[in-house]
Order: C-alpha cells, then sequence, then structure tokens
C-alpha cells in the first residue's frame, strides 16, 4: 500500500478526481467521509490537475 503523503495521479485519479471536483464544489450537505476527503486534498496538490481538472464551475 503507498504512504498517505503519496499525491494521486494515476488516470483513474484524475477521471474520478474531475467527478469528486463538481460534488465537493456543489453546496449540499453530505455525510463526513474523511478517506474521500484526505484523497482529495491530495489531488489538488498536483498540478496537472490543478491547472486542467480543478476549475470553478459555470
Amino acid at each position: 500500500m503507498l504512504p498517505l503523503r503519496c499525491l494521486p495521479g494515476s488516470k483513474a485519479d484524475i477521471l474520478l478526481g474531475a467527478v469528486a471536483q463538481r460534488w465537493f464544489a456543489l453546496d449540499v450537505s453530505c455525510p463526513a467521509l474523511p478517506a474521500l476527503t484526505a484523497w482529495y486534498r491530495r489531488l489538488r496538490e498536483h498540478p496537472a490537475f490543478a491547472q486542467h481538472v480543478d476549475l470553478p464551475l459555470p
């Protein structure tokens, strides 16, 4: 298993990250999902994700 401090960056991470980005950007109530939140926080640190996916919603 990879250490938690590793940045995600596989193709699957990017694809699912796009879905997660929209879900986290919406102002809806959702259950506390600490593992998902931590994964998404690490994914947002990835320069390519930040530049091409983590953009404001229209």
